[in-house]
């Protein structure tokens, strides 16, 4: 898979610092992968989730190790892409507003 983009992965580590080492450790293992179902995430990382937003199209959602955070990505098995759509805590995550605006 190819990560789109470290960038903003960067970013809010920078502002949450508990974020970092997780956030690298998923960049490197999803950079290594070759998915093409949910079960394979789900292989690498038991706890990803499919959600449907607001657009009705799916998002997986990753937990941020163990920091309350949550990253929410897209990702495209056919291209082997997966973008990285919005980082949140965990309390937001849960108002779900941010499902609205994807």
């Amino acid at each position: 898979m190819r990560t789109i983009s470290l960038r903003r992965l960067k970013e809010y580590w920078e502002v949450y610092a508990a974020t970092e080492a997780p956030l690298k450790h998923w960049y490197r293992i999803t950079n290594a992968a070759q998915w093409t179902t949910l079960n394979d995430v789900r292989a690498t990382f038991p706890n990803a989730d499919r959600v449907t937003v607001g657009s009705e199209r799916s998002v997986v959602v990753f937990n941020v190790g163990k920091t309350g955070h949550r990253l929410i990505t897209a990702v495209h098995y056919n291209t082997q892409l997966v973008f990285v759509l919005r980082l949140v805590h965990h309390d937001e995550y849960e108002r779900g507003r941010w499902k609205d605006e994807l």
